[in-house]
């Protein structure tokens, strides 16, 4: 990087049986297998680890474990909105059928702890981005405040990924998203 600052980025794996770094890098995996508890556990001692070093964190994930990191010790971090996770995983769960905009209307008893974590994890952060206007609102709905809410549009450089002239077109658009129900 320009200022030379060392990256260690930690995320969960289901490639892998054990704790590894990834081709040796600073890439540390927490299996999936392990129980719930005992892996949210191991990222919240892994994240209190890196800001007792004076790390600055970045969360893209892991919301809920630095909420419970947060609440242990004071510290500052960045967040990374990429949808409503609470909501995806009720989706995927299908314990509703709701939009995201329907459900966060509703009383969500069965993810009240879920949704409790994961505000607390963004209202807590110094700066929230965001990839849409649409989550940017959704994030002042939870209690951010909008002070703290960036807007960084995803994007897709058009030059460096302009289709090969030699190479008959397939498609005319490129999406750079999450794709939800």
């Amino acid at each position: 990087t320009e200022h030379q600052q060392d990256v260690m980025v930690y995320a969960y794996s289901g490639n892998t049986d054990q704790d590894s770094l990834y081709q040796g890098q600073n890439v540390r995996l927490i299996p999936i297998k392990l129980n719930i508890v005992r892996r949210y556990l191991k990222m919240v001692r892994l994240i209190l680890n890196e800001v007792s070093s004076g790390s600055v964190i970045i969360v893209n994930g892991c919301f809920w474990e630095i909420a419970i990191a947060r609440h242990i010790k004071k510290f500052n971090y960045l967040t990374k909105v990429p949808g409503d996770i609470v909501w995806e995983r009720a989706r995927n769960l299908n314990k509703t059928q709701s939009s995201v905009d329907e459900y966060n209307l509703e009383k969500q008893f069965h993810y009240k702890i879920l949704r409790y974590l994961f505000t607390y994890s963004l209202v807590k952060s110094q700066i929230t981005t965001v990839p849409s206007t649409h989550l940017k609102e959704l994030c002042c709905k939870w209690g951010v405040s909008p002070s703290r809410i960036a807007l960084i549009k995803n994007s897709v450089s058009t030059k460096i990924f302009a289709p090969d002239t030699n190479v008959s077109k397939i498609y005319d658009f490129i999406t750079v998203c999450r794709l939800v129900p």
